[in-house]
């Protein structure tokens, strides 16, 4: 098998409260500091390295890009859509304000020409941008749960969106909802995910690609929470693929966030017993899974991926950027660069 190339990169210092985000595409890595968004793009050996830069983007909430554009979520209830036609030099092309009563926007999602905001109180809203300039809100849906102690959203095809939500209650379940008609939102389906959930301040907890939509999940309430894959060959009727639970208690295992790199999926873990974070990935076809240390005592936050590489956004003091290259291998750590 060939090597995962591992590369590294320190860039800013953050504060104390808050999480970066981050959202990788194929041309480039996405991630906010306190105060900005800023583009990384690839140096020699694909060491990160900043290439545009977008200030005043202060205390974003959520972050979701996909071909051109992105949207990002700030405190004052409020969203950006970013133009990154020019990856060197992005740009505000217009914006939106959500109402407040909703609470801040927790989750983002795009697909196409529509945008998809799931709010602390538990609203998605639905939006139009087929004018980038100018975003409208086309429609709403109520979930009837809040999402203060973890939500998350994914946009699919044929109209659907995905909600992965905690309720207070302890009952965490996947909402499926038919936007196709926008102004006239309805839940098609409600598929539980099981008891315990991802840590709070989790930013990475749902992922789509194709015709597979990983979640949280957990089967059992004294375990940590584990995830599962369902099958999206029916947009609007996910069917379980398989689970995979991580067979420890809450208290040896942190579940951080997932993604899916290429024809895995990825799961990121902290054990703070051990100070210790790993990557689990799984083949979607559910073979066995592979287990790789990231870094001792790494503070991970966020993972994301694109095509052939997986990035881990860690530590907040300052943020650092890892990037694995070639998912599939066994890891080996072929570098790694300080900036």
């Amino acid at each position: 098998m060939l090597p995962i190339a591992l590369s590294l990169l320190t860039s800013f210092p953050l504060p104390a409260a808050g999480n970066p985000l981050l959202v990788s595409t194929a041309d480039f890595d996405l991630i906010t500091s306190p105060d900005d968004l800023i583009v990384l793009g690839f140096g020699a050996e694909d060491v990160p390295i900043e290439i545009g830069r977008l200030t005043g983007i202060a205390g974003a909430t959520a972050l979701a890009a996909d071909r051109e554009i992105a949207l990002v979520a700030l405190p004052a209830d409020s969203l950006l859509v970013v133009g990154l036609a020019s990856s060197t030099a992005p740009e505000v092309l217009g914006g939106l304000r959500v109402d407040q009563d909703a609470g801040a926007i927790a989750s983002a999602a795009l697909q196409g020409d529509r945008g998809f905001l799931l709010t602390e109180g538990g609203r998605l809203d639905i939006l139009g941008l087929s004018d980038p300039t100018d975003p409208t809100l086309l429609g709403s849906w109520e979930t009837e749960a809040d999402t203060y102690s973890g939500g998350f959203v994914a946009a699919g095809e044929a109209g659907a969106a995905y909600l992965a939500l905690r309720d207070p209650e302890g009952i965490n379940h996947l909402d499926v909802i038919d936007a196709a008609d926008p102004v006239e939102p309805e839940l098609v389906t409600r598929l539980e995910l099981g008891w315990n959930w991802f840590e709070e301040a989790s930013i990475s907890g749902i992922a789509r690609t194709g015709t597979t939509l990983l979640t949280p999940y957990n089967d059992s309430p004294m375990s940590a929470c584990g995830f599962a894959a369902w099958d999206l060959r029916d947009p609007l009727w996910p069917e379980l693929r398989w689970s995979w639970d991580t067979g420890a208690d809450t208290e040896s295992i942190q579940a951080i966030g997932l993604t899916i790199a290429d024809s895995l999926a990825v799961f990121l873990q902290h054990q703070p017993m051990r100070n210790t974070t790993s990557l689990t990935r799984r083949w979607l076809s559910d073979r066995e899974y592979i287990s790789i240390p990231v870094s001792t005592a790494l503070g991970a936050l966020a993972i994301s991926a694109a095509p052939g590489r997986l990035a881990v956004l860690a530590d907040r003091f300052p943020a650092r950027l890892l990037r694995y290259h070639n998912p599939p291998p066994n890891p080996v750590a072929r570098r790694r660069r300080w900036l």
